[in-house]
């Protein structure tokens, strides 16, 4: 019998909850595309996002796991424990440019190089879904090679504590970015 760590492990291997696309000129946060977006993450359904893909306006799409980092549980759990004075919360989105190593004793990215407010948050039962918009205008249009979330962050950089870390494969920026992450508290 294989040892439950390595089903587990298995498992999460073709699981995806971290999705960027790379959107068209002109393209707004709160325009159609990125509510077609929304919806897409959401259900799966491709059809939702279908007339954008054709008309050009997103542009691409790569989806990735992330870790969620040892800091990032830690705080959860202080929470339930009501060892926090607040409740934690993400609310900033980071980008990097250094050699990511996203392993779960990660306090922070290698490189970081902008940050953003989400610009959502919600949820459906046990999954939560942080969203992020960024502008053409936002942040330099380069290769961006690390993504997180942090809790409790401010505007400058290396603030919060690290919640959630990939290493993105290289992200093209050229226009528009929006970022959704998918978060799942399971029962299994």
């Amino acid at each position: 019998m294989e040892p439950l760590k390595e089903t587990i492990q298995e498992d999460l291997k073709g699981f995806v909850n971290i999705r960027q696309f790379s959107l068209a000129a002109g393209v707004k946060e709160n325009g159609p595309e990125v509510k077609a977006i929304k919806e897409y993450v959401k259900t799966k359904d491709i059809s939702k996002i279908q007339a954008h893909l054709d008309s050009g306006k997103i542009i691409e799409m790569n989806e990735k796991h992330n870790i969620i980092v040892n800091l990032g549980l830690e705080e959860l759990i202080k929470s339930i424990t009501n060892e926090r004075t607040t409740a934690p919360y993400i609310n900033y989105c980071l980008l990097g440019t250094g050699t990511p190593n996203a392993v779960p004793g990660s306090t922070k990215l290698v490189n970081e190089t902008f940050r953003r407010l989400a610009m959502s948050r919600s949820h459906d039962h046990n999954v939560a879904y942080i969203d992020v918009f960024i502008a053409a205008a936002d942040c330099a249009n380069t290769t961006y090679t690390e993504f997180g979330n942090v809790i409790d962050g401010t505007s400058t950089k290396d603030t919060g504590i690290l919640f959630s870390y990939i290493a993105t494969g290289g992200w093209v920026k050229t226009q528009s970015l929006f970022i959704s992450c998918e978060y799942h508290l399971n029962n299994a």
